[in-house]
């Protein structure tokens, strides 16, 4: 069961689709789907999705002299108290075969 393998905490996980290019190098592309749960905590290194006054972003959690920051592929964004750290990217799933 592909649920109890991917999800291993249904309450707390959801799934969002990626809108725009910046995650690229990361092999994420627009229209991919984030699996984010939000019952991890977050860890240096690893891929989150915030919530900020322009919206949601998903980049790597990258700890920068002390100060945490979002990093993509275009941008690193200080991860500032107006920013909520909303949850943990644990899986993305990329599309091989599109409808065209």
């Amino acid at each position: 069961d592909l649920n109890r393998i991917l999800i291993p905490h249904p309450a707390s996980t959801f799934v969002v689709r990626v809108n725009g290019t910046g995650l690229m190098s990361s092999g994420i592309f627009d229209g991919d789907e984030l699996v984010v749960d939000r019952a991890l905590p977050a860890h240096p290194g690893q891929m989150i999705l915030v919530q900020n006054p322009h919206g949601h972003q998903v980049g790597w959690l990258v700890l920068d002299g002390g100060h945490a920051t979002v990093v993509t592929d275009t941008t690193t964004t200080p991860l500032e108290s107006a920013s909520q750290l909303w949850g943990v990217v644990t899986i993305a799933i990329h599309h091989l075969l599109h409808n065209r």
